[in-house]
C-alpha cells in the first residue's frame, strides 16, 4: 500500500494529500496527481509529457506513516515563495516572453545555488519551473509561427494585390479589345454596305449598257439585213442587164463571121461592158 508522507502533495495544485481535499491518482506513466487536476488538464502528463486516457486513471489507497496530529504542510522559504508567485503571475497570462524568460532565469539561478538540483525538480518549485519552461517554449513557437503566418499573410496580400491589379489591367485590355472589335465590325459593315451600293449602281449601269448594246446590235442587224437585201436586188438587176446585152451581141458576131469568110473585113472588136 502507498505511504504518503507529510510533504506529499499534488504537483499541479500544490495541495497536500493529507488535508483531505483530494486523494492521489496515478496515470499510466506512474506520476501521481489529484483527481481534480487530472480532470481539468489535457490528457498529457505535465511532467513527462506522456499521453494518458481518462480510463487509465487509478485512485490510490494511502496510509499515513505518521499520526495525523503531526502532519503539517511543508514550509516554504521566502525566496521559493517569491519564485512561485512570479511563476503563477506569469503563467496566468498577460506576461511577455521577456518576463517569462526572466522568471525562468531566476529559477535557474536558484537551482544552480543549491545542492542536488535534480532532486529539487520534484518539488513544487521544480514542477512549476518545468511547466513554465514548457509554456515559454510553446509561446516562443507560437510567436514564431505567428511571425511566419504574418509573413505568409503579407506575401498572400501582396500576391493578391498584384493579381488584382493584373486582373484589372487584363479586364481593361479586354474592354479595349472588345471596343476595337466592335468598331472594326461596324466599319466593316459600313464598307460592306457602301460596296453593295456601289455594286448595285455598277450592275445597273452594266445592265443599261448591255441593253443599249443589244439595241444597237439589233439596229445594226436590221441595217445589215437591209443592206444584204439591197445588194441582192442590185446583183439581180446587173445580171439581167448582162443577159440582155449578150443577146444583142450575138447577131453582131454572126455578121462578123460572114465578113471574115469573105476576107474583106476584120473581125469586129467587142467593147467590154461597163457596169453602170
Amino acid at each position: 500500500m502507498l505511504t504518503v508522507g507529510p510533504n506529499s502533495m499534488c504537483d499541479v495544485c500544490m495541495e497536500s494529500y493529507m488535508d483531505g481535499t483530494g486523494m492521489p491518482h496515478a496515470i499510466t506513466c506512474g506520476h501521481i496527481f489529484c483527481r481534480a487536476c487530472l480532470d481539468s488538464m489535457q490528457p498529457q502528463c505535465p511532467i513527462c509529457r506522456d499521453q494518458f486516457s481518462p480510463e487509465d486513471i487509478r485512485e490510490l489507497r494511502v496510509d499515513s506513516d505518521t499520526p495525523s496530529s503531526t502532519m503539517v504542510a511543508p514550509r516554504v522559504d521566502a525566496q521559493v515563495q517569491h519564485l512561485l508567485d512570479d511563476i503563477a503571475r506569469t503563467a496566468n497570462g498577460g506576461a511577455t516572453l521577456e518576463e517569462m524568460q526572466r522568471v525562468v532565469d531566476l529559477c535557474d539561478v536558484y537551482h544552480t545555488g543549491i545542492t542536488q538540483p535534480d532532486a529539487q525538480l520534484s518539488t513544487p518549485l521544480g514542477v512549476s519551473y518545468l511547466l513554465l519552461s514548457t509554456l515559454l517554449e510553446a509561446k516562443r513557437r507560437l510567436h514564431s509561427q505567428a511571425d511566419q503566418l504574418s509573413e505568409v499573410t503579407a506575401a498572400r496580400d501582396d500576391i493578391r494585390d498584384r493579381l488584382t491589379m493584373e486582373l484589372d489591367v487584363a479586364q481593361l485590355r479586354c474592354q479595349h479589345s472588345e471596343q476595337a472589335w466592335r468598331d472594326e465590325r461596324e466599319a466593316g459593315r459600313r464598307n460592306e454596305k457602301a460596296l453593295r451600293v456601289h455594286y448595285d449602281e455598277m450592275n445597273a449601269l452594266w445592265r443599261r449598257s448591255v441593253e443599249s448594246m443589244q439595241l444597237q446590235y439589233q439596229s445594226l442587224r436590221k441595217e445589215l439585213d437591209l443592206s444584204r437585201q439591197i445588194n441582192q436586188l442590185a446583183n439581180h438587176g446587173k445580171a439581167s442587164s448582162v443577159v440582155e446585152r449578150s443577146n444583142t451581141a450575138i447577131p453582131r458576131q454572126t455578121v462578123a463571121e460572114g465578113n471574115s469568110s469573105r476576107g474583106a473585113a476584120k473581125p469586129n472588136k467587142v467593147e467590154p461592158h461597163k457596169t453602170p
